[in-house]
């Protein structure tokens, strides 16, 4: 999930409305922000399997909230609706948010000022994030994370995202490394409670960085964006990589862009997903004046290598290409808000199509209600492309046969309500023309200039299925080799035995261990949770699977 973020600030109003609508986009299908709320609804978004989550903020971060929407049949009804625990207090509540499966994250990053103002409270503390888990169908249990060695104005909580029981929040104007070089803190929930696991810092820390900035986790691995990093030039923008081994966190690179340049602001956005990361540098200029970036990288070995620079199809200047980004192992989407298109800040996304080394645009898309002319309201434009996310669970894509993508359309103007706000949600495939991973991609192989490192066991596919699946798997060197198959309670199942195996890659159908699903003595296998293990001399490795009948 990513979102981007920029400072606009202008006289606050209320809206006082009642109720959500929803209607079909032609392409996807656009939920406007419901009508009790504020301005800027699709500030920041994320979805996740059937749940998706968005905030608005208003123009100056009091009076913010969170909807939480599930979808049912045809339909995305609200599910919850969460407003700023403290009250009127610019606590920018909703500023970032992320969801994975049970649980919604939400940031408050000037939570806890007590700066007073023209006889009321503005934000400028430390910050804070709100964390909510589900419980049946509800998001119920709330849990308020602070620094334990927050400051005033360390923005905690500026960027949020989470994988499974992991959790990352940057904290951009943290000065441990002098003022405003910013820093990432990892929580981990253990028995019901979020315990701080790391707090991570960049290996050559200096003061405005603004480490911390933007944020990605999937697993073990963490992206964190530093858009005034200085390698490259003032404000050339850097990103970082840190990888978990066991309760410990190391730095495992230092990504910048091959030809990166001074006030790129490359890492204003981040995202990751398993083997592969994307970096927005709003402020490129191959394309003229601030039409923007992106880049993505892959891991090869150990290392991450760029694999190609992004740029508009129809770039403009300003458009800020880059200013969201999102990416899974075989798609991205990038947000260019301030492109004009239809009318002067309209916005537009793109998105794009994993194809061996190469990344191709598949489809740009914009807002299917705004027209030339429209009332501006307070802003320019929609700013379509504000916000953009990627459902990662792919076990929950593939269970309902679609992976889908939101798009934030912050400044919306919806039945005469000014820059109210709206998201719209994509089915990838029908939508975008952007099919489902069927196979592992030969690209997010543990290779280094054709030599194999380690060893690897990757994910069936298709998971789930019925009845049949491969197992692909690379070998580091010549081994016996042998996959087991378990059920939920660790009896075995099946044994498939392979003999001397030389070293290489076995990841298409033709190579990948095949197994039709049935016991070892032939009987069919119930719907269920599967485990099966991959044993290779020294090297075991173990993974989840689903049958679905």
């Amino acid at each position: 999930m990513k979102t981007k973020r920029l400072y606009i600030l202008f006289i606050c109003f209320v809206l006082i409305v009642k109720q959500a609508t929803m209607s079909n986009a032609g392409d996807g299908v656009v939920v406007h922000r419901p009508e009790v709320g504020d301005t800027n609804f699709g500030h920041s978004v994320d979805i996740s399997g059937k749940t998706f989550i968005a905030s608005y903020t208003s123009y100056v971060g009091d009076l913010g909230g969170v909807y939480i929407f599930e979808k049912k049949a045809k339909n995305w009804d609200v599910l919850h609706h969460f407003l700023t625990p403290d009250d009127k207090a610019r606590d920018w509540f909703g500023w970032d948010v992320a969801i994975d499966g049970d649980i919604a994250v939400v940031a408050a990053y000037e939570e806890g000022g007590r700066k007073v103002v023209a006889g009321g409270p503005i934000g400028e503390g430390p910050g804070a994030v709100y964390v909510y888990t589900r419980s049946g169908r509800k998001f119920g249990q709330r849990k308020k994370l602070k620094a334990a060695d927050g400051k005033e104005n360390d923005r905690f909580g500026f960027s949020v995202d989470i994988s499974g029981d992991t959790l990352v929040v940057g904290a951009p104007n943290d000065d441990d490394a002098g003022a405003n070089s910013g820093s990432a803190y990892v929580y981990v929930l253990r028995e019901k409670q979020w315990r701080q696991q790391a707090k991570l810092v960049a290996a050559d820390a200096a003061a405005k960085q603004w480490f911390g900035w933007d944020i990605g986790i999937a697993g073990n691995t963490v992206v964190v964006g530093a858009p005034l990093d200085k390698e490259k030039g003032r404000n050339a923008g850097a990103a970082y990589v840190f990888v978990r081994t066991g309760e410990e966190w190391k730095q495992q690179a230092k990504l910048v862009a091959a030809d990166g340049d001074s006030s790129d602001k490359f890492g204003n956005t981040v995202d990751i997903s398993e083997g592969s990361i994307i970096a927005g540098a709003p402020k490129d200029e191959e394309k003229g004046k601030d039409a923007g970036a992106a880049y993505i990288f892959v891991l090869t070995g150990e290392e991450w290598k760029q694999q190609q620079k992004l740029t508009a199809s129809t770039p403009e200047v300003k458009a800020a290409f880059g200013n969201a980004v999102a990416i899974t192992q075989h798609m991205a989407i990038v947000g260019a808000p301030f492109e004009d298109g239809v009318d002067v800040d309209a916005g537009a996304a793109y998105t794009y199509l994993r194809r061996g080394g190469s990344w191709l645009e598949k489809k740009k898309i914009q807002s299917q209600f705004l027209k030339k002319g429209e009332d501006e309201g307070l802003t320019t434009g929609d700013n379509f492309g504000n916000a953009v996310a990627i459902d990662k669970s792919l076990l929950a894509a593939k269970l309902k046969g679609q992976i889908l993508v939101a798009v934030g359309s912050r400044w919306d103007n919806v039945g005469g309500n000014e820059d109210r706000g709206s998201v719209y949600i994509y089915d990838s495939g029908a939508d975008l023309n952007i099919p489902l991973p069927v196979e592992p991609n030969l690209e997010l192989m543990t290779t280094q200039l054709g030599h194999i490192k380690r060893s690897v066991l990757l994910q069936n596919f298709p998971n789930p299925f019925n009845p049949e699946t491969w197992f692909p798997y690379v070998l580091a060197d010549d081994v016996s080799t042998s996959i087991c198959i378990y059920d939920i309670h660790g009896q075995l199942i099946r044994r498939l035995d392979y003999g001397i195996q030389q070293a290489g890659s076995y990841l298409s159908k033709q190579t990948a261990a095949y197994w039709d699903g049935k016991g070892q003595l032939g009987e069919h296998l119930s719907s269920g949770v599967y485990f099966y293990t991959l044993q290779a001399e020294t090297f075991r490795a173990t993974r989840r699977m689903v049958i679905l009948k």
